[in-house]
C-alpha cells in the first residue's frame, strides 16, 4: 500500500491519501489538488516531488 501526505510537499494541509498503487494514489492527489489547492494541472516537477515523498504504508 502506498501513502502520501500533502504536508510532505510543503502545504499546510492535513490531506492524506493511500492506495494499492502509485497511480491510484496519484489520481486521488490530483483530484485533491484541483479541489482544495486550485491546481488544475500538476507539473512534471510537482508529480516527481509527490512520487519522491510517497512511501509504503506499514
Amino acid at each position: 500500500m502506498r501513502y502520501f501526505r500533502c504536508s510532505d510537499v510543503g502545504f499546510k494541509c492535513e490531506y492524506e491519501a493511500s492506495g494499492e498503487t502509485e497511480e491510484e494514489v496519484m489520481a486521488k492527489v490530483e483530484q485533491h489538488a484541483r479541489e482544495k489547492h486550485q491546481m488544475n494541472v500538476l507539473s512534471p516537477e510537482i508529480r516527481e516531488k509527490i512520487r519522491q515523498v510517497m512511501r509504503e504504508e506499514r
